[in-house]
């Protein structure tokens, strides 16, 4: 069987509850992870027990993050492979199922606790291009600056992902928005914080976007006209899908 993904090892996590369950005790039979992670946990954290029997038991294990990889190692004494999130595997492009929205020309703001400034010049970024913002509701937050607002319960999950899909553009602080927007080449604005930067931050190196988003969170003018070069931060997510596609084979068929 297979742990993961996302942020199931944050042991912190109060709904978590500390459940050995996420870390695969109590299960029978070979356990292993695929982009498991341990979110807020610090790196220099001191891993209960329970969590350091788990992962030497595992027989194969795959992590989100290069934070999640090095506690790992401080464990094991093996660097685990760090694999793409699983939404990387599906092709959303191709998806026939994905509903297109009823709105044309709208920046899709998806996320939460966004700053202050990022919120006024995204609005004066709205107002100068004459383009409207929808939000997708993130936890209870507050969309008043938006043009509309709508609830994530009145959607399915095909027509959540058609935000995306026709979005014009998007702005987003969280992990997800961040990889929908890659995954249908969007140009994004992205409110960091240090919680979402420590998942994805040697990733936005890699794909050569790091420098943009970690100057000024709250420069939305030079993050949505920026020029993001599709064709290679493309060709390095294929690779890295390739290679996260062989890490579940292998692990398959141990």
């Amino acid at each position: 069987m297979f742990l993961g993904s996302d942020i199931i090892w944050d042991y912190s996590v109060d709904v978590f509850n500390k459940d050995p369950l996420l870390f695969g005790i109590g299960f029978s039979g070979e356990i292993n992870s695929y982009a498991a992670s341990f979110g807020t946990i610090s790196a220099n954290a001191e891993l209960p027990q329970y969590v350091k029997d788990a992962l030497r038991n595992m027989t194969a294990i795959s992590v989100r993050d290069e934070k999640s990889a090095n506690l790992v190692k401080n464990v094991t004494g093996i660097k685990p492979q760090v694999v793409l999130d699983p939404t990387w595997l599906w092709n959303f492009n191709d998806d026939e199922n994905i509903i297109k929205p009823n709105e044309e020309n709208y920046i899709l703001v998806y996320g939460q606790d966004f700053t202050t400034d990022f919120i006024k010049n995204l609005r004066k970024y709205a107002d100068e291009y004459k383009i409207k913002i929808i939000a997708l509701d993130c936890n209870d937050d507050h969309y008043d600056w938006c043009d509309k607002m709508i609830s994530q319960s009145d959607l399915s999950p095909f027509q959540w992902i058609g935000y995306f899909k026709y979005a014009s553009k998007i702005a987003t602080s969280t992990f997800h928005g961040i990889t929908f927007s890659l995954i249908f080449n969007k140009k994004f604005a992205f409110c960091k914080t240090d919680f979402i930067m420590a998942k994805v931050d040697k990733f936005l190196k890699e794909l050569k976007l790091y420098e943009l988003f970690n100057k000024d969170q709250n420069d939305v003018f030079t993050m949505l006209n920026h020029d993001f070069n599709y064709p290679y931060i493309n060709e390095v997510i294929n690779n890295k899908k390739v290679e996260s596609l062989e890490f579940l084979r292998k692990a398959c068929s141990n």
